[in-house]
């Protein structure tokens, strides 16, 4: 795996996981760049952007415009690790 792929697939796990603790289950772009930088993840608002589009496309975010996302009952399965979707890095079982 490329380190872009492996970057990618913790991206998408931390926008799912920030999600999943947001009010509503809403955030947007700039909250989640925000987020993914204070934990280490090099990530710029267009790459969250086209991030959160991947994770739309798969059905584990809906899109208001290209800013606000809602994560969807699918995607809160996956950031809790009850379901697995190849492409987003599974939640550690420690924690």
């Amino acid at each position: 795996m490329s380190y872009r792929q492996h970057v990618a697939e913790h991206l998408r796990r931390l926008i799912l996981a920030v999600m999943a603790e947001a009010p509503a289950y809403r955030s947007n772009a700039a909250l989640l760049k925000e987020a993914a930088v204070h934990l280490g993840i090099p990530a710029g608002r267009e790459l969250v952007r086209a991030e959160l589009a991947w994770l739309a496309d798969m059905g584990l975010v809906t899109l208001t415009g290209e800013e606000v996302a809602e994560l969807t009952a699918r995607g809160l399965d996956v950031a809790q690790g009850l379901s697995h979707l190849p492409g987003i890095a599974r939640p550690d079982p420690r924690g």
